[in-house]
C-alpha cells in the first residue's frame, strides 16, 4: 500500500465514523465523492504496520498530522479521543480502539528513529570537545573546538547582505554541516600527511554514514556538504572566506590572550590573497592591520 493510498484510506475512514461538523458541504457530511474509500475501516492503519514502516519518519509523522490539520475541516477531531465501534478486516473483524492504543502498535518504529537519532547527536556532541588540529600543534592552551569553530562561522553569516543574490539560509547550513564528518574522522590539516583526494574520500564517506542516521534528512545534508565541498557556488564560495576569516580572527585572540605577537604569523601568510568577497576581505583586512599595530607596539614597549 503506497503512502497516498494510506492517507487516502485514513481521511474517509475518519470522515466515516466521526460526526460531522455541521458547517460542513452536504457532499462530504455524507462521504459522497470519495469512492471505494470511504468504506475501507479506519483499523487499516494498524493494520498495514509493514506498509508504514516502509514510510520514512515524516511520512509516519505525517499520517496523524493529516488528521489533526486536514480533518479538522470537516470533522469534531475531539472524536478521536473517544472509543468506538469499528468493524474492519482484522483478525478479530470487529475491535474497539482509540487513536493512542492504535499508536502504541508504531512504538517500535518510533524507538528506532529515535535509536538512530541519538547517535547522530552523539557523533555531533563529539565536535563539542575536538580540539582544531592545527592549534593544538602549535601547542595553544586551550584552543577552540570543531563545534566553536562552526557556530562563530553560522553567527557571520548574518553578514550576508540582503541585496546579494545568495542563498543566506543554505550559508548558515552550510556553516554548520562542512566540518560535520570531521566527528568521525578528525580535523584533518595540510600538515598531517594525508593526501587531499584520500581525506575528501574519508570525508564523504563518513558523511555517508552519518546522514544515514537521519532518515530523509540525510540526502539534504549530504548534498549541502558535497556543494560545499565542490566550492562551485556563491553560497560554497562565501563559507570558505568565512572559513579563512575566522581563522584569522582566531589566530589575533590567541595572540592576544597569550601575548605571542606574531607567533602564528603562518595562518595570516596562508590566508593572504585569498579571501574573494568583497565585505569578508575587508573585514579581513581591518584585523590584519589591527594586528601589526598590536605587534609593533609589544615590540616598542619590549
Amino acid at each position: 500500500m503506497n503512502s497516498p493510498r494510506i492517507y487516502s484510506v485514513l481521511f474517509a475512514s475518519v470522515l466515516r465514523e466521526c460526526p460531522v461538523r455541521e458547517d460542513v458541504n452536504p457532499i462530504l457530511r455524507g462521504g459522497g465523492g470519495l469512492g471505494e474509500t470511504s468504506g475501507i475501516s479506519g483499523a487499516t492503519f494498524a493494520n498495514h504496520r509493514s506498509d508504514v514502516a516502509d514510510l520514512t519518519p515524516l511520512l509516519r509523522v505525517g499520517l496523524l498530522k493529516f488528521c489533526v490539520l486536514i480533518v479538522n475541516s470537516y470533522v469534531n477531531v475531539n472524536a478521536l479521543l473517544l472509543m468506538w465501534w469499528q468493524p474492519g478486516a482484522t483478525k478479530n473483524n470487529s475491535i474497539l480502539f482509540t487513536v493512542s492504543e492504535q499508536l502504541r502498535e508504531f512504538q517500535p518504529i518510533a524507538m528506532q528513529d529515535t535509536k538512530r537519532l541519538q547517535e547522530f547527536m552523539e557523533l555531533v556532541g563529539r565536535l563539542k570537545h575536538m580540539k582544531r588540529t592545527g592549534w593544538v600543534k602549535r601547542n595553544i592552551s586551550d584552543p577552540e573546538t570543531i563545534a566553536g569553530h562552526m557556530y562563530r562561522m553560522a553567527m557571520l553569516s548574518f553578514l550576508v547582505d540582503g541585496k546579494e543574490k545568495l542563498d543566506k539560509i543554505k550559508i548558515m547550513q552550510m556553516t554548520l554541516i562542512h566540518d560535520l564528518a570531521e566527528c568521525i574522522v578528525g580535523d584533518i590539516t595540510p600538515y598531517c600527511g594525508i593526501p587531499p583526494d584520500e581525506k575528501h574520500r574519508m570525508e564523504d564517506e563518513a558523511m555517508e554514514d552519518i546522514c544515514k542516521l537521519l532518515g530523509d534528512k540525510g540526502p539534504e545534508i549530504l548534498q549541502i556538504f558535497r556543494e560545499y565541498e565542490k566550492q562551485e557556488s556563491p553560497e560554497a564560495q562565501y563559507v570558505k572566506d568565512l572559513d579563512r576569516l575566522d581563522l584569522l580572527m582566531q589566530a589575533y585572540e590567541y595572540e592576544k590572550r597569550d601575548n605571542i605577537p606574531g607567533e602564528l604569523n603562518e595562518f595570516f601568510v596562508a590566508i593572504n590573497g585569498k579571501i574573494r568577497h568583497p565585505v569578508i576581505n575587508k573585514i579581513a583586512i581591518d584585523i590584519t592591520e589591527e594586528r601589526d599595530k598590536f605587534c609593533r607596539n609589544i615590540n616598542v614597549s619590549k
